[in-house]
């Protein structure tokens, strides 16, 4: 079931790397504004083997417009490994309607690239008390972590948890208890780049 259930701002972030290269193959990290914090620097770190490049949006994975603001990206390249992610947004959608629109997602994206993954959704701290986990929003995270999971497994998809070591260094996050430092950007971009070199092989 798709909807239109939007937040006050919607947007769409999309960046191509090196965009002349027509040469080099190419990683595409969809996600929200966490990948546009660690995006570029994974790109960074890989742009010797690999370009990488994102498209990130407010918008959730049940959202009418998400797959047609997708294919616009998807039209210009061809991807060795689309890394995939969605469930930080989207609060005012009852989670019962993630799970589905998830899996025809990804079993749509598994034809279009030779390698699809799942990256878990990252942890939201409590703003009054920063050393603990959101008690109200952070479960519903967890939930979808859960839901995304199970259906990568049953999709045969390699998955990249940025969960639980989020979680266990809380001090990598920014004041907002939601997005993450320079140093916490960092850490993500190393553990994506890692992981794109063992699906890969390079």
């Amino acid at each position: 079931m798709s909807t239109e259930i939007r937040e006050t701002i919607e947007w769409v972030s999309i960046r191509w790397h090196d965009a002349p290269d027509k040469k080099s193959k190419r990683v595409l990290l969809i996600g929200d504004s966490i990948v546009v914090g660690h995006g570029t620097k994974a790109h960074d770190l890989l742009k010797k083997k690999i370009c990488v490049d994102h498209f990130a949006t407010s918008k959730h994975v049940t959202d009418v417009e998400f797959a047609s603001d997708l294919e616009f990206m998807l039209a210009k390249q061809k991807y060795e490994l689309i890394l995939f992610n969605n469930g930080l947004h989207g609060f005012d959608i009852a989670d019962e309607l993630y799970p589905a629109a998830l899996r025809e997602m990804l079993a749509e994206l598994k034809k279009r690239t030779p390698i699809l993954a799942w990256r878990s959704c990252t942890p939201i701290l409590d703003k009054e008390n920063p050393a603990q986990l959101n008690p109200d929003r952070n479960p519903r995270v967890l939930r979808r972590n859960a839901d995304a999971l199970k259906i990568s497994g049953e999709l045969g998809l390699p998955t990249l948890d940025m969960y639980s070591p989020m979680a266990e260094n809380k001090k990598l996050f920014s004041p907002d208890c939601v997005h993450f430092t320079e140093q916490g950007q960092d850490a993500q971009a190393q553990l994506l780049a890692d992981f794109v070199c063992r699906q890969l092989s390079i």
